[in-house]
């Protein structure tokens, strides 16, 4: 048996004790097979030896023909007249000396290349059999293990580990999580590695991985939703049906647990609290630590909680609203589990901004620069329906897109959310047609290209200034520069208009778990809440008449009063001190019994 290199000792161990000798071996000679010293070794599966040499003889008869055919190579490389591929014969025959070495040369890494890929795959399945799925996944994930095996190589930096779940259910999750990511490394640099990870999709066997994919379906059918949404309310329906899934999820979740080795895990979605808090106090017991590693939840939803948010499990639970503390302790969660601070949003958004008419001047140069708006606003308006009108129709809107924002004219600020969804193009007509040029509006239309495309080549009767961008990632500098904000009652734009100073005009909102957050606008005195376009053109118009001007700077001035800009920062101040003090106490071991210790 060949003495183990360095080589086979980079072989996952999880593979069985012979695969590593037979995967250098194999690649070496062919010899895929274990045998004892003094033996010749016979390939897997191969036929008798003086059949293999008849077969061998009969296929160069079979090739003889081409090869005599075939140009002479240039002096000094091996003769066509020689085999073009050297196999290995169950004696170990040498190359003959006429062959060439060249093509063994090159090929022999990708054959332990692909060796090593099928050896995985079968280590996989052992793994899965013998040892476990936390095994199994180990090795699912080698050699990329970067992401998910990093909580023992972050240990060994100095770093400790921070696990954020989340679920691409609705576009407010992920984004908490990548505020919270943006505000620890820019507080604290790398100490903490910091691993957003969307638990149900890459985490859960099939069917429960494909649950995210039905929100949209399930939202866009309002009654379905609402059926789905109530009939989890109850802690007597939804701990059972925990229960239930815990059976099929848990060894999945807790495999993943082994792979991160967080040193804190953080939730920002309401069904990522009751099993894996359950997972992980079983993973500690079994491991005979002290306590299972801290685990906090970050509520996004603004007033109307789901109960599944609340589980007496968590160590805390950051609130944005006092109406959502109140809700935690109705669920059981004591005033020291409850924090409130409010939502997380984007560091961005605690940032001084330049002033407003600043602002505007700097957003009139739009990304990509002014062939690229050409190019774009080209495009856009080949898409029309009315070429005779296109000349027209560019001039006008190359005109508005070097413009931007105009100074002196109040800005009103539609956005879409990043689908662009909603009536907007009704919207802006109804705008048009009520304030007739004496104000602006801005349209982020975000990936509805379709709407983009309208909305530039659209000549404005009433002679109102519209500019309409696509996706935007300075969505803070397009509330900076407006005076106020028509959008859905999504609980992040709330929050982001709320600290830009944004009287805030609600015309939609996604049942139940947006609901609350209507009368929150309202009866806070921030806003108001209308989803047909012409109304929305009638208060849009009130809130700008010369005379209500002191009215509406109340308004605002109310708005920013009730913005938390610092509350990213508080929360992630806490979940440091969570991860450092009762990080460190999950990694010690149990303390042993005083009559273990001999005690009395």
């Amino acid at each position: 048996m060949t003495v183990a290199t360095e080589a086979e000792a980079a072989v996952p161990r999880l593979l069985p004790p012979q695969l590593p000798a037979l995967l250098l071996q194999g690649a070496r000679g062919g010899d895929l097979s274990a045998h004892p010293a003094g033996q010749q070794p016979t390939r897997l599966g191969a036929p008798p030896a003086g059949r293999r040499r008849a077969q061998q003889q009969q296929h160069e008869q079979q090739r003889a023909p081409r090869r005599a055919a075939a140009p002479a190579r240039k002096a000094g490389t091996a003769s066509t007249n020689g085999p073009r591929r050297i196999v290995p014969t169950a004696a170990g025959d040498a190359p003959r000396p006429g062959a060439s070495s060249s093509r063994l040369a090159w090929t022999a890494p990708l054959n332990v290349a692909f060796r090593a890929i099928g050896a995985a795959g079968l280590g996989a399945g052992a793994g899965g059999l013998f040892a476990g799925p936390a095994a199994a996944l180990q090795l699912r994930l080698w050699p990329f293990t970067a992401r998910c095996g990093g909580g023992g190589a972050a240990a060994r930096r100095g770093q400790r580990t921070i696990l954020v779940m989340m679920s691409n259910t609705g576009g407010g999750h992920k984004a908490s999580a990548e505020a919270l990511k943006q505000a620890l490394e820019e507080r604290y640099g790398a100490k903490y590695k910091v691993v957003i990870v969307d638990m149900w999709k890459e985490h859960t066997p099939a069917p429960w991985n494909t649950l995210p994919d039905s929100y949209s379906f399930l939202v866009r059918h309002g009654a379905l939703w609402r059926f789905t949404y109530t009939a989890i309310q109850p802690r007597a329906v939804h701990l059972p049906y925990f229960s239930a899934l815990h059976a099929a999820i848990g060894a999945h979740l807790r495999a993943a647990f082994d792979a991160y080795d967080p040193d804190l895990v953080v939730s920002v979605h309401p069904l990522m609290q009751h099993i894996p808090t359950r997972v992980l106090a079983a993973r500690a017991a079994a491991a005979g630590a002290a306590r299972p590693p801290p685990f906090a939840t970050v509520v996004t939803d603004f007033t109307t909680c789901h109960n599944t948010w609340f589980c007496r499990a968590v160590d805390k639970c950051f609130v944005p609203t006092e109406f959502c503390k109140q809700l935690g302790r109705r669920m059981g969660l004591s005033d020291e589990q409850l924090v409130l601070h409010g939502l997380p949003i984007r560091p961005v958004f605690s940032k001084r901004l330049p002033p407003k008419a600043a602002l505007r001047k700097k957003l009139v140069r739009l990304p990509g620069g002014a062939a690229r708006r050409r190019r774009w606003h080209r495009r856009a308006l080949l898409r029309q329906p009315t070429p005779a009108a296109a000349d027209a129709r560019a001039a006008a809107a190359a005109a508005r897109a070097r413009q931007g924002l105009l100074p002196g004219v109040p800005a009103i600020l539609l956005v879409g959310g990043g689908e662009g969804m909603g009536q907007l193009q009704a919207t802006v007509e109804q705008l048009d047609a009520r304030l007739r040029g004496s104000a602006q509006v801005a349209v982020i239309c975000g990936r509805n290209k379709a709407l983009l495309a309208k909305l530039l080549g659209h000549a404005w009767p009433g002679g109102s200034h519209v500019v309409a961008c696509g996706f935007v990632d300075n969505i803070h500098e397009w509330m900076g520069a407006s005076d106020l904000i028509i959008t859905k009652a999504g609980p992040g734009t709330i929050a982001e208009a709320l600290i830009s100073g944004l009287p805030i005009l609600l015309n939609g909102n996604v049942p139940c778990q947006e609901e609350g957050n209507i009368p929150y606008v309202a009866d806070n005195g921030v806003g108001a809440f209308e989803t047909r376009p012409d109304r929305i053109a009638a208060i849009v118009a009130d809130w700008l008449r010369p005379d209500n001007a002191a009215a509406f700077a109340a308004m605002a001035a109310r708005s920013a009063a009730l913005g938390r800009p610092q509350a990213v920062y508080q929360i992630v101040a806490d979940l440091a001190r969570l991860a450092d003090e009762l990080g460190a106490a999950a990694r010690r071991p149990a303390a042993l019994p005083v009559a273990a210790l001999g005690g009395a």
